[in-house]
This record gives C-alpha cells, sequence and structure tokens, in this order.
C-alpha cells in the first residue's frame, strides 16, 4: 500500500503533516460503542470520553510492543491528565489473559474488550497491534498508526495544553 501524506488542523495547532497508511473507512465516530470494561463489570459507553482527543490502543495478549506502547500512553496519561484520554482495547485473547495484560502494564485509563461492532466498524480486522486510533475532540477519527510509536511521534498530536507537560520528552 502506497504511503500518504495527510495534512490536519490538529487540536488548534499549527497544521501538522502525518505519513501514514491510507485511512481505513470508519462507518461510525470513534466514540460511538459501547464495550465490555476489562477492569469492572458490566459495559462503558465511549461518548462519556467526548470532549477531548481519544487515544485508542488495540492490544493483545503477549505482545511486548502492545506492552510498550500501553505504558508509553500511561506515561501520556499521567504527564496530560484531563487534557486527552487513553483507551486500551484488548483483542484475540479471552478476557482473563487481556486483562492480566493490562494488571501487568499497569495502566491508569480505562481498558475494554472490542466487539465485533467496533472490529467491523474499523474494516472488519485489526491490521496488527499495537493499532492507535487518534480522535479529535468530537470524537472524529483524525489519524491511526500501527507498532510502538514513543512519545515524541506522539508529542505533535497532543493537545496544546499537554506540550508544556512534555517538555522532557525520553
Amino acid at each position: 500500500m502506497p504511503l500518504s501524506i495527510k495534512k490536519y488542523f490538529v487540536f488548534g495547532m499549527l497544521p501538522i503533516v502525518l505519513w501514514a497508511m491510507p485511512m481505513q473507512v470508519f462507518s461510525a465516530q470513534m466514540l460511538d460503542f459501547t464495550l465490555p470494561h476489562l477492569q469492572e463489570p458490566g459495559e462503558k459507553s465511549l461518548e462519556e470520553y467526548q470532549g477531548k482527543p481519544v487515544f485508542m490502543v488495540f492490544f493483545e495478549p503477549d505482545c511486548s510492543w502492545c506492552f510498550r506502547q500501553m505504558k508509553a500512553f500511561k506515561q501520556l496519561q499521567d504527564k496530560c491528565g484531563d487534557s486527552l484520554q487513553s483507551i486500551a482495547v484488548g483483542t484475540n485473547g479471552e478476557k482473563d489473559r487481556l486483562l492480566k495484560e493490562v494488571r501487568r502494564a499497569k495502566i491508569n485509563y480505562p481498558s475494554f474488550i472490542a466487539t465485533a461492532e467496533l472490529i467491523e466498524a474499523v474494516g472488519g480486522e485489526i491490521p496488527s497491534t499495537p493499532w492507535t486510533l487518534v480522535s479529535d475532540s468530537n470524537g472524529e477519527l483524525i489519524t491511526h498508526f500501527r507498532g510502538y510509536h514513543t512519545l515524541e511521534k506522539l508529542q505533535p498530536l497532543l493537545p496544546e495544553s499537554c506540550q508544556s507537560n512534555l517538555s522532557v520528552v525520553k
């Protein structure tokens, strides 16, 4: 698949150019789903996170790169607080194995189990893990990327209010 150049105005900042695989069709707004919660009983609507940018990472058990991405998002959540919302969505594993990964990563943000409806909305399959979707504060998908991304690579996507908190990126 050829690379494409995407130019976005992200969170009111100067335009940035993103190199990404062509965007898959997302058949609904990113937050229009109710997913089974991993850390608590029951389900939760992702609409609750409307109003701030959302970084949603798909992970699976025994994926070392997923573990690293979840840890990086933990750092983002620590440093950015209420400026953004990280979400982990488990796939390709039983609930107990997914929960074990979440506990091992010691994440400080919600985790869920992917539903067939969500997977269908993102094109019918998760291309690889970790796979991250990023929405603006209205729940509109602005970009996605495969593989592990450092905080430094994520920084241009962050809200302005969070930029100063990440002045020293490792």
